[in-house]
């Protein structure tokens, strides 16, 4: 059986490069699909990369598997004020390790948790 695990993510901007599974784990490997960023401090469009590194971050579970994104980030370089500066990747907040969708889900998890022990009394 062949999944499509683009159409399961359902990524903007992101496309999948790769994918491993093993009894506890799912691994994806993303790269961006856009060839350029926008400055935040002057807001021209750039398409020069400075260098590539890659994230690690957890997502929601996928078969009833741990699931970790392996996220392609740029660092860009200006042109116009000469700075550099990293593109935002949509998913994430910040610096953090988990996606905004599995972020949400422990919210509702742990809401839900409180709603239940509230209940008992």
């Amino acid at each position: 059986m062949e999944i499509d695990i683009d159409g399961l993510l359902n990524l903007p901007n992101r496309e999948v490069l790769d994918s491993s599974f093993s009894e506890k784990r799912v691994t994806i490997i993303l790269k961006c699909v856009t060839a350029s960023g926008f400055c935040p401090v002057c807001g021209i469009e750039t398409k020069r990369v400075r260098c590539y590194t890659s994230r690690v971050v957890r997502d929601l579970a996928i078969l009833g598997r741990k699931t970790y994104l392996q996220i392609e980030n740029r660092q860009f370089e200006c042109q116009d004020c000469v700075r550099y500066f990293t593109e935002d990747i949509e998913i994430l907040h910040g610096n953090h390790g988990l996606t905004t969708r599995y972020e949400a889900h422990l919210y509702e998890q742990r809401a839900q948790s409180r709603t239940q022990r509230i209940s008992r009394g």
